[in-house]
């Protein structure tokens, strides 16, 4: 998917991972787009703290090529560690497991889904700490998640790919934890829980067969680790655990105890031993001692591999700075190896991937960008009415205003304020027009967390001034959802749209094509959010109100229609959504001619789940 040059910050005197990514992947998403969707992506998972994750210093396009500037780390990804040490100890596993399950919360409660979780994707340092890699980069090169690439393979990995992802391309929190899953059978086992010559064969075991029990390959490995394993794996999303912090809890029994001696914290232990941050939290680093023996490192013994052919170090080397300990780089396959993250060898020349090369990219110098704002939180959220009149008041709503809600946001006195802009000097009166112009021309900036906080601090303000349904509210909560929404800010922006669309269920009708529209957003937020079965009925409810407005939009149907038939795939019903998808690509068809994208898209996606319909529960 790219490319890790390993290249030097001349600015703050620092070696960095530069990655470059082939925007051809892309498709034919003109480079405007796909420069903004990858700077959004990046920002996601920018705003995204959490140990676990790589840090990320700047992003950016240079001519075709977008590029990331991130944290170089030290050590080498899971699928060499694995081929290293087989069998990786069930110790390993578990500590490898726990770490990435507490970037998983993390990321899930953003909310992102990794969507390609892989060993390639998690690098284990020599001190044991566990780092997740290429967050966000599957939904930038392939913002489309059901879209087919040409030969008519979903984009992803397919040995470690949940059923409904591999059979629809949705993904879910629950399809990262069967990644996880199938990280954890590998450690165990030493092989991907399923093998096949082919692709396409790999996904259809995916949906068809249960893995070899754990047990069967290391009588070793405790009965709830394999019955965690065997869980994480199952074929249906419900039928997983509900969250990482579930899995989490499962795996503490499993877990080492953290030891209370000093001396044994301090001393040199393995390299890239995933229980030490477990059995020795917050420990320093060991102190570097002289190496046992030629070609050991300082404090971490690593056998050395010695020189790439040519005298010049691999990539993949996790050896200390002078003890030569490299490891050849992975032959064939993607270009990007993750073990690419490299001890930082002397300074050389800006840009060189290794230790050769020429110029950076962009003229960057992985200076990291200026923060934006500090983010608007906001919990809780409102239910849509049923026809009562009562409207929901979302998080965004003052507390203490006449529609009261459970949810928050910024108090008053702090400093999230100072991006409101005001009426005049000390008339504490919030200027919307103001606060709407500066949101507008954020956006054109592609600045839209600083719009996010200037329309969400002057929402609350201009209700408890205007009250609910004053125009002008009417305005800032729209502009506010449609931005939330272009900021991916699901979580936050769901409560605002369930607002809105009860609001003109009220005021127009629950036909109104405004109205419609908002139900819409609701049920794409849910999608967005992994909530497969809630989504499902909101479209359900939408097209039942479809069908019965005066005039309704074709378009509009056909688009309901395809995401209640790819929902049902993915809720495991491939039968029900071969019977809306059948019927619905024959009126595409004849509505927009047999060679539209939008008609040869959906005949793929119908073409595949009848293919595996028989893998997948009856």
């Amino acid at each position: 998917m790219g490319q890790v040059w390993k290249a030097y910050d001349r600015t703050l005197q620092r070696r960095v991972a530069v990655k470059l990514l082939r925007s051809d992947l892309a498709g034919s998403t003109d480079r405007h787009t796909l420069e903004r969707r990858f700077l959004r992506e990046c920002r996601v998972t920018a705003g995204i703290d959490h140990p676990g994750l790589v840090t990320v210093y700047d992003a950016g396009m240079d001519d075709s090529d977008l590029y990331l500037v991130m944290q170089l780390l030290d050590g080498m990804d899971l699928g060499d560690l694995i081929a290293e040490h087989e069998p990786v100890p069930w110790e390993w596993a578990v500590a490898v497991a726990a770490q990435i399950c507490s970037v998983l919360a993390a990321i899930h409660a953003a909310p992102v889904v990794h969507r390609d979780l892989k060993p390639r994707n998690v690098m284990v340092r020599r001190d044991g700490t566990v780092k997740v890699l290429d967050l966000g980069v599957a939904a930038v090169l392939d913002p489309d998640s059901t879209k087919l690439t040409s030969t008519g393979a979903l984009p992803g990995s397919p040995a470690y790919m949940a059923p409904e992802q591999a059979l629809t391309g949705l993904a879910e929190p629950r399809s990262d934890l069967y990644a996880l899953g199938c990280l954890m059978y590998e450690m165990l086992a030493g092989r991907a829980p399923f093998t096949a010559p082919t692709a396409l064969a790999v996904l259809q075991r995916h949906l068809t067969d249960r893995p070899e029990p754990i047990g069967s390959h290391r009588p070793d490995v405790p009965a709830g680790l394999d019955r965690l394993v065997a869980d994480l794996l199952e074929k249906q999303p419900e039928d997983r655990p509900a969250s990482a912090q579930e899995v989490y809890r499962r795996l503490v029994p499993l877990m080492p105890q953290a030891a209370r001696d000093a001396d044994a914290a301090l001393a040199p232990s393995i390299a890239m031993d995933p229980t030490r941050p477990l059995r020795h939290p917050a420990a320093p680093q060991p102190a570097p001692a002289p190496p046992a023996a030629a070609g050991m490192t300082a404090a971490y013994a690593v056998p050395a591999q010695g020189p790439q052919a040519g005298g010049q170090p691999a990539y993949g080397m996790y050896g200390g700075a002078d003890s030569g300990g490299a490891m050849p780089a992975a032959a064939g396959g993607d270009s990007y190896d993750s073990a690419q993250y490299a001890v930082p060898a002397p300074p050389g020349p800006a840009g060189s991937p290794g230790s050769s090369g020429s110029s950076g990219y962009g003229g960057s110098s992985g200076t990291p960008s200026a923060p934006g704002p500090a983010p608007w939180p906001v919990t809780g959220g409102g239910a849509a009415a049923s026809g009562t009149g009562a409207w929901p008041v979302p998080a965004s709503a003052p507390a203490s205003g006449p529609h009261a809600a459970a949810g928050q946001g910024i108090e008053p006195g702090s400093s999230d304020w100072s991006a409101v802009p005001s009426a005049g000097p000390d008339t504490g009166v919030v200027d919307v027009a103001a606060a709407l112009d500066a949101a507008a021309r954020l956006l054109g900036e592609s600045q839209l967390a600083q719009a996010v906080d200037v329309l969400g601090a002057a929402l609350p303000v201009a209700v408890a001034r205007h009250g609910e349904h004053d125009p002008v509210v009417l305005e800032l909560r729209q502009a506010l959802a449609d931005t939330l929404l272009a900021d991916r800010q699901f979580r936050r922006a769901l409560p605002e749209l369930r607002y809105l669309a009860s609001m003109f269920t009220v005021k127009l009708g629950p036909l109104d094509a405004e109205t419609m529209e908002y139900s819409r957003q609701v049920a794409s937020c849910l999608e967005e959010l992994g909530e497969t079965h809630q989504a499902l009925g909101e479209y359900r409810r939408l097209y039942d109100a479809y069908r019965r407005m005066p005039e309704p939009d074709l378009h509009f149907g056909f688009d309901v229609r395809e995401r209640i038939g790819l929902l049902l795939a993915a809720a495991g019903d491939p039968h029900q959504a071969e019977a809306v998808l059948g019927p619905l690509l024959s009126e595409e068809s004849a509505a927009l001619g047999a060679q539209h994208p939008q008609v040869a898209a959906l005949g793929q996606q119908l073409m595949r789940i009848r293919g595996m319909r028989t893998a997948w529960r009856p």
